[in-house]
């Protein structure tokens, strides 16, 4: 029979119900899907089980009773000699009450003295009350629990994005990519093994958790020991998060809100130390449903601005050469670009087969250099010289440089910030100009002049040498203060 079946036919609970198998005191068997098959045996033994209880004989003398090592009538001798000794102290407590009454003694004017001495003739009884054989109730709300958890692994999150993007200065392009995104979330969870027991064990929740009210305590209401709260979260990786194995975590995320819809605790749901159940207090606000939302938002809002962020230049402000070249090279690495970094002369480093700068099959002949504008000493711009030799000249490919060369010297102009430096915009500045060109756009003048040789069609995107022949170009590219 189902645990919702045996509840009927006993009259217990079934927090009763789990208390007693946690106790060992019962234990049913297992279906082929893993779930609790009670048999009458099972239901028969609770009965005798609440029978006992009722009379109030002890845990420990039911497991004796169950092993055999002690028959029902010696602990049912041992049982009314306890009672008798219960009644005596209940006898005195009685006849106490009543001679209390009939002095006529005021609160303020009562002396307790004598009245102890009295109460202390009768034999000690620990006065028992109806055994409270009751787990702490299993904590459900699976969707509220879910998004608590959705929430810390954001917030663990927020870190690691802010140094892939203000450190590390990863590409868009690498960390969209499926193995890098996975990287990301385990780095998350060693975070979330490194401060989570701290966070159960010092204030009994996380942020996630504070969101939704949710605390967790031991069943006597103390905090989770370190230990308890690292094995519990351990469990909660393994079981309830699938080992964060793409597929295989959302199957074990279904199980477990299975598990607590049903009124049942998972398994990280007790203490490794003792095999005590936890207690986990959720209140059903539901002005904390949309706080979360808020919450999220908030994330979201946090990673958009790391994101703008890391969309600027790493050195701002005044340039020298070799900021502004760190700079170009900052942007080749975001773009994921094919192409040699700029070394400490402003020209493209060589490659191991001698050439340079970007792919240049195109071009038999290339050589090109980067240098400062200096007005009384002070940098004031940069330009970049090109000279190319070749059949074919795309003015789309070409642009390459111009681009990143633009956006190192844009982003530390003077009022750049994350929130109003847009490298689409700046870069609209020149894709759409043609081979010669001079703009000025937030206080950056930016020009172009080409100087064709052995060419024809030198109007449109693309410029093409004769038949047979060599073309020449040369490319002059300015950056500088308006």
């Amino acid at each position: 029979m189902t645990i919702k079946e045996l509840e009927e036919a006993v009259g217990m609970t079934r927090a009763n119900i789990r208390f007693y198998e946690q106790e060992g005191l019962l234990s049913p068997a297992r279906s082929a899907n893993g779930y609790r098959d009670y048999s009458p045996e099972d239901a028969a033994a609770l009965e005798k089980i609440k029978l006992l209880r009722r009379l109030h004989l002890d845990l420990n003398t039911l497991r004796r009773l169950q092993a055999g090592e002690l028959t029902l009538a010696e602990a049912l001798e041992k049982q009314l000699g306890q009672l008798g000794r219960d009644q005596s102290a209940l006898d005195r407590a009685r006849a106490v009450c009543a001679q209390l009454r009939a002095a006529g003694t005021e609160y303020q004017q009562l002396d307790a003295h004598p009245w102890l001495e009295e109460l202390d003739r009768a034999p000690a009884s620990e006065r028992f009350a109806p055994p409270a054989d009751e787990l702490p109730p299993a904590p459900g709300h699976p969707w509220r629990r879910y998004f608590a958890r959705m929430l810390d692994l954001a917030l663990y999150g927020l870190p690691i994005t802010a140094v892939e993007v203000l450190v590390l200065h990863l590409s868009p392009n690498l960390t969209s990519k499926a193995f890098i995104a996975l990287l990301e979330g385990y780095l998350g969870f060693a975070l979330m093994f490194l401060l989570e027991p701290l966070l159960l064990h010092y204030w009994g929740t996380t942020p996630g958790k504070l969101l939704f009210g949710i605390v967790l305590r031991d069943a006597d209401g103390s905090p989770l020991s370190l230990s308890d709260a690292r094995k519990r979260l351990s469990l909660l990786f393994s079981r309830g998060l699938g080992w964060g194995i793409p597929i295989y975590n959302l199957y074990r995320l279904y199980k477990s809100a299975s598990l607590c819809s049903e009124g049942e605790r998972n398994p990280w749901e007790w203490n490794a130390s003792d095999g005590r159940a936890q207690r986990m207090d959720i209140p059903e606000n539901t002005w904390r449903c949309f706080a979360f939302v808020g919450a999220q938002a908030a994330c979201l809002a946090v990673v958009v601005l790391i994101t703008l962020q890391g969309q600027l230049p790493p050195h701002r402000g005044e340039l020298n050469e070799a900021k502004f070249y760190d700079n170009y090279n900052f942007y080749l690495r975001y773009f994921d670009l094919d192409a040699r970094p700029l070394g400490p002369d402003g020209r493209p480093s060589a490659a191991e087969d001698g050439t340079g700068g970007f792919s240049m099959e195109l071009f038999p002949s290339h050589s090109s250099q980067w240098t400062p504008l200096l007005t009384a000493g002070t940098v004031t711009g940069f330009q970049y010289r090109s000279e190319f030799t070749g059949s074919f000249f795309p003015l789309s490919y070409l642009n390459s440089p111009q681009s990143l060369g633009l956006l190192a010297y844009a982003g530390t102009l003077p009022g750049i910030n994350c929130l109003n430096f847009k490298p689409k915009q700046w870069l609209d500045q020149i894709s759409d100009e043609g081979w010669n060109y001079d703009v000025t756009y937030r206080g950056l003048r930016i020009t172009q002049s080409a100087r064709f040789a052995n060419v024809e069609n030198q109007s449109g995107a693309f410029v093409t040498a004769p038949d047979g022949q060599e073309g020449r170009l040369l490319l002059t590219f300015t950056v500088q203060a308006a």
